[in-house]
């Protein structure tokens, strides 16, 4: 009896989060790799991340001017509209290399794609938390 009940509860308490995937008999563990913005492609990805879920404003609050000033409410709104269009330049299409060239308190990371297209990031280092700066598509 105890170890139906034990049973149960396991099995509720796993229902709820993905951790784990079972196939057949076999149970395959599946990884999420995990970003932050304390490495220059981990601010990428995250970038990205943000506007494949169309979510442009939490994308633009990863961004910086050159400088390393933060963006005005005008900046922010007015790059919105550009990040939907690098929203349907890289939606769908699978990576096919990352290429980092790191500089002092800065770097150029560039995603190439599947289809041939790159997309290039210029990030920069503040208080050791990585920024965008700039990007462009090509």
């Amino acid at each position: 009896m105890k170890i139906k009940i034990l049973l149960i509860i396991i099995t509720l308490a796993f229902s709820g989060c993905q951790l784990f995937t079972i196939k057949g008999k076999k149970i395959v563990v599946v990884e999420e790799a995990t970003y932050t913005q304390a490495s220059p492609i981990g601010i990428v990805k995250i970038f990205i991340t943000e506007i494949l879920n169309e979510n442009y404003f939490a994308a633009v609050d990863l961004m910086l001017k050159e400088n390393g000033d933060v963006l005005s409410a005008t900046e922010k709104y007015e790059i919105t509209s550009d990040l939907a269009r690098m929203n349907r330049f890289i939606a769908g299409k699978s990576l096919k290399k990352e290429f980092t060239d790191t500089l002092v308190g800065s770097a150029v990371v560039t995603l190439e794609y599947a289809n041939g297209n790159k997309a290039i990031f210029y990030t920069i280092e503040k208080n050791k938390t990585f920024y965008i700066i700039n990007y462009k598509r090509e």
